[in-house]
C-alpha cells in the first residue's frame, strides 16, 4: 500500500512540476518570440504551449466546473472502490476476511445492483435531454446530483438487499448527467477555435480528482472513517451533495442548437 501511495505522489508530482516547466516555457516563447531558436522550440512543443495559454485564458465556469468535478469524481471513485464492502457489511453481515465465500455472493450482488443503475442511466439519459431543453443544464444537473447525493448516503444502512435497488436509482439518474450535462454548461461559453483543447482540459478535470482520491482516500479512511466502507460511501452522499451546491454557483449561457446526451456504459 505503501507503495502504491508512492507511485501515485510521484505521479501527481511529476505532472505538477511538469505543468510549472509548461508555464515557465510560455512565458519565455512570448517574451523572446522574435528569436529564431525560440520559434523552433515553439513549433516543436506547440500543443503543449496551447494547452497552457488554454488554462490561462480558460472561462471562469470552467474554473466552477473544475470545483463540481473535484467533489463529483471522488465521490465516485469513493463508491466504486467500497460499494462491495458496503454491501458485505450492511446486508451480508461479513467482510472479505470473516467469510470469502459469504463475500462472494456480496461482489455478484454488488455486479447485479451496479447493473441496475447502467440500465437506469441508459433510460433517464433521454428524458434528461428534455428536461435540460425545458429548464436548463444547470438545474438538470444539481437535480440529478441531488438524487445520487441522497441513494449514497441511505446506501450503507440498507439492510435488505433488494432496497438497494431503489437507493442505487438515483446515482443511476446522476451518472446520465454526469455522461453529458456538464458539457452542456460549458460549450456555451468555449471559443469555438479552442473547443478540442478546452474538452480536453474537461477531460483533465476528471483524471485530477482521480488521482487525488487514489493519493488520500487511503489515509481519510483509516484515520478518519475507522476503516468502514459504509462510511465512505456515506462519505461519498456528501460530496455528491457539495457537487450539487457547487453547481448552483455556476453561471452558463442557454446551450443554442439541438441537444445531445451519451448515455453510456457506466463502472
Amino acid at each position: 500500500m505503501n507503495g502504491i501511495f508512492q507511485s501515485d505522489l510521484l505521479n501527481i508530482s511529476t505532472l505538477v512540476v511538469f505543468f510549472l516547466w509548461l508555464f515557465g516555457l510560455d512565458a519565455l516563447v512570448k517574451k523572446y518570440y522574435q528569436h529564431q531558436s525560440i520559434q523552433k522550440i515553439e513549433q516543436l512543443i506547440g500543443p503543449f504551449i496551447e494547452i497552457v495559454s488554454a488554462i490561462k485564458d480558460m472561462p471562469r465556469i470552467m474554473w466552477q466546473l473544475a470545483l463540481v468535478y473535484l467533489f463529483q469524481w471522488y465521490a465516485l471513485f469513493c463508491y466504486w472502490q467500497n460499494s462491495s464492502k458496503s454491501i458485505a457489511q450492511s446486508v451480508f453481515h461479513t467482510s472479505p476476511s470473516e467469510n470469502p465465500t459469504m463475500y462472494e455472493e456480496a461482489v455478484s450482488w454488488t455486479g447485479l445492483v451496479n447493473g441496475w443503475y447502467n440500465i437506469v442511466t441508459f433510460l433517464s439519459a433521454f428524458a434528461l435531454v428534455w428536461f435540460a431543453k425545458k429548464y436548463s443544464p444547470k438545474l438538470v444537473h444539481f437535480a440529478c446530483l441531488i438524487l445520487a447525493g441522497i441513494g449514497f448516503l441511505a446506501f450503507p444502512f440498507i439492510e435488505n438487499k433488494y432496497l438497494l435497488f431503489p437507493a442505487i436509482t438515483g446515482f443511476g439518474i446522476g451518472w446520465a448527467s454526469m455522461m453529458g450535462i456538464p458539457y452542456l454548461m460549458v460549450v456555451s461559453n468555449i471559443p469555438k477555435e479552442r473547443y478540442g483543447v478546452y474538452m480536453g482540459i474537461v477531460n483533465m478535470m476528471i483524471v485530477i480528482p482521480m488521482i487525488l482520491q487514489n493519493i488520500t482516500f487511503g489515509y481519510v479512511l483509516k484515520h478518519f472513517l475507522n476503516n468502514d466502507p459504509g462510511k465512505a460511501i456515506a462519505l461519498a452522499g456528501v460530496l455528491l451533495l457539495l457537487a450539487a451546491a457547487a453547481t448552483l454557483l455556476m453561471k452558463p449561457k442557454q446551450p443554442t442548437g439541438e441537444i445531445v446526451l451519451t448515455a453510456g456504459g457506466g463502472h
